[in-house]
């Protein structure tokens, strides 16, 4: 009887480590899945910023420019 009880035991463990493994590997991909998640939205946050102050460039140049005009036509250096 007492190799019944080792097998029983030695398969009850290799189902305990078993089990173990696949909740790790399902919290390791549900924090992967977050991890990504963030990123893109970090991603998508910095894109936005980033066209916004080029934008913000575009905007700034083209009233320079503007202005440039204004004082060369006052001033009849063109």
């Amino acid at each position: 009887m007492r190799k019944n009880s080792r097998r029983g035991v030695r398969g009850s463990l290799l189902l305990e480590e078993g089990m173990l493994i696949g909740i790790s590997v399902v919290l390791l991909s549900i924090i992967l899945s977050m991890v990504v998640g963030l990123l893109g939205g970090v991603n998508a946050t910095l894109s936005s910023a980033g066209k916004a102050t080029g934008d913000f460039l575009s905007t700034v140049a083209q009233k320079f420019e503007e202005i440039f005009r204004q004082i060369t036509s006052f001033f009849h250096l063109q």
